[in-house]
């Protein structure tokens, strides 16, 4: 009875994730039509609601994480493997419904194909290009400027090395590769389902993923 109630609270999280999704996407067309009425740029219209997503999406992608890790504690798994393939399933799926909400919207309910290429051109280059800078071409700035841990020198023999520079480098942040993995997974089936209106999304794809 207990895993059945665990089942049953992960089934509730993920239909909070698609009714704040359902939210989401309620605000982008307010967002719009304001936008549609204070201005006829072309750019302005096309623009502005998929940046108010981007920015709603990156917030909400922390929370999803968060609920994620959550309702998996929660399910109360014995065996890490398991938990493991729990979390990442949520993960994913949380990733593709927060990702993907606004595009399946004008894809099958509206069915403004002009549109979602439009969104989708921007999707595949501004966003990708605002991650790219944020997670590639910062870091390696910082790195440039020399964030390593004084005292601590990588050619440097491990006697010759004082305790603190090797705590102070051992607490360093590691990177989270599975994030950039279902970053990368999320980009590639974008760009494989909405392929038909948007062929140049697998092109983009793999520059972002060569690049990063």
């Amino acid at each position: 009875v207990l895993a059945v109630l665990r089942q049953v609270l992960s089934l509730l999280g993920m239909c909070v994730a698609l009714a704040i999704s359902g939210l989401i996407i309620q605000m982008l067309l307010y967002v719009g039509e304001a936008i549609e009425g204070m201005t006829s740029n072309f750019v302005v219209q096309n623009v502005a609601p998929l940046l108010v997503y981007i920015v709603v999406v990156g917030l909400l992608q922390r929370v999803y994480e968060h609920l994620a890790e959550w309702l998996t504690l929660q399910e109360g798994h014995l065996m890490w493997p398991t938990h493991l393939r729990s979390l990442t399933m949520k993960k994913a799926l949380f990733n593709l419904i927060n990702m993907h909400g606004w595009f399946l919207y004008l894809a099958f309910w509206k069915q403004d194909f002009d549109y979602l290429h439009e969104q989708l051109m921007i999707f595949f280059t501004v966003k990708q290009l605002i991650g790219n800078c944020t997670e590639v071409l910062v870091p390696r700035a910082v790195s440039a400027v020399g964030r390593t841990p004084k005292g601590f020198d990588r050619q440097a023999t491990p006697s010759s090395v004082s305790p603190a520079a090797i705590e102070a480098h051992w607490m360093l942040q590691e990177p989270n590769i599975g994030d950039d993995y279902l970053e990368v997974a999320g980009l590639f089936a974008a760009a494989i389902w909405y392929c038909p209106v948007f062929p140049l999304g697998l092109l983009f794809a793999l520059l972002h993923a060569v690049f990063e």
